[in-house]
């Protein structure tokens, strides 16, 4: 499966469905409405456009997708919900309280959440190691592949 791949072209920016599933009618519907169906899956028959990962390695499948279809220079980070895939929005810093950690909300100043599940991002101490990782990702950096 692909789990891994999908949340971290979400991170990225990229509108990626995900749903753990074989069945060919769905994936057949995605196919239908333009989407790229990313598999390791070599027995897959869909109409549509298919695109066979070549590795299990989940930073390896990153880098292969955005060589093959040119999204490199696509990438806007941590614009999606990492969760459902919606488009995050800015969440007024007043909204905020009560729906992070106090902590969160007396040393942050800007937050977006997600309209569709609620989730509230913010740049906590976390982005540091998530932005190494988008940088490793995107061959900026050296580093190993996970």
């Amino acid at each position: 499966m692909v789990g891994k791949l999908a949340r971290k072209l979400r991170m990225m920016g990229f509108d990626v469905v995900y749903e753990r599933t074989s069945d060919p009618e769905r994936l057949q519907k995605w196919a239908d409405e333009g989407r790229v169906i990313l598999t390791r899956n070599r027995r897959l028959n869909i109409k549509g456009q298919v695109f066979q990962l070549s590795s299990e390695i989940t930073d390896l499948q990153v880098r292969e997708v955005l060589r093959v279809f040119g999204l490199r220079e696509k990438v806007r980070p941590f614009t999606r919900c990492i969760e459902d895939n919606t488009p995050l929005q800015e969440l007024p810093r007043e909204e905020a309280k009560g729906r992070v950690p106090f902590f969160v909300y007396q040393t942050q100043r800007h937050f977006k959440v997600c309209p569709t599940c609620g989730r509230v991002y913010w740049r906590g101490t976390h982005m540091r190691a998530l932005e190494q990782e988008l940088q490793r990702l995107l061959g900026e950096k050296g580093g190993t592949d996970k």
